[in-house]
């Protein structure tokens, strides 16, 4: 069987500043363009420092333009020319938020573990899926757990990419692939890596080869 291209979905951690803008930026620099395909802007536990997040965001904006990479906000739209936004149960219906950012948009949709919630968020306009934690992780308190064998499922049966999320670490990267996953969304095995996050996004290259074009492209509905 022929194994799918693996691309790289970075999360950012809770707090954002100016250095880890600047890791990003050599991380970026430090492995071919594609490698990084997607970061996303999580900052759940960010103070009410307003002014300084949007500062923020639209240098990352900037950094992911000159780079081709896709800059998603988690949770909400953030008014910066975003690529899209990952949106979970509480923060509205797939079909309502695809409504509201328009067609060009990119949109994830977290579902728990739910083989049936992937078809029906599907069929509401997602552009990807995310089927919660694949592995113990320290980044969330109360997770709902998935199953590799929903990686697989998905590949039977679903029409639009599943990023694998949840604990993940360069140890698993293999039998991921193996599995199906189409993207793979990074954050303390990035961000806390004890040789540093350029190390760990080379190792990821290392691993995973990109001779091959990856079975779906996150595009937007119109792409």
């Amino acid at each position: 069987m022929r194994l799918p291209v693996m691309r790289l979905y970075v999360l950012t951690p809770p707090q954002w500043d100016d250095w880890h803008h600047e890791q990003l930026a050599m991380m970026l620099r430090a492995v071919r363009r594609g490698c990084i395909a997607y970061v996303q802007w999580r900052q759940k536990d960010a103070s009410n420092d307003t002014q300084g997040q949007a500062r923020q965001l639209k240098r990352l904006r900037h950094l992911c333009d000159e780079w081709g990479v896709r800059l998603i906000i988690n949770d909400r739209q953030a008014g910066v020319g975003e690529d899209g936004v990952h949106i979970g149960k509480d923060d509205g219906t797939p079909s309502m938020v695809r409504r509201r950012m328009g067609a060009h948009a990119l949109l994830g949709v977290s579902c728990y573990g739910s083989l049936r919630q992937g078809l029906v968020t599907q069929r509401s306009g997602a552009d990807y899926v995310a089927f919660g934690c694949l592995f113990p992780t320290t980044s969330k308190t109360r997770v709902m757990p998935a199953r590799l064998r929903l990686l697989h499922q998905w590949q039977r049966i679903g029409r639009i990419p599943v990023v694998a999320i949840g604990g993940i670490g360069l140890q698993h990267l293999r039998i991921l692939r193996r599995c199906g996953a189409d993207y793979v969304a990074m954050l303390s095995a990035i961000w806390h890596h004890p040789r540093g996050c350029v190390y760990a996004v080379q190792q990821f290259q290392r691993m995973m080869p990109m001779r091959t074009q990856p079975r779906y492209k996150l595009t937007g509905r119109a792409g």
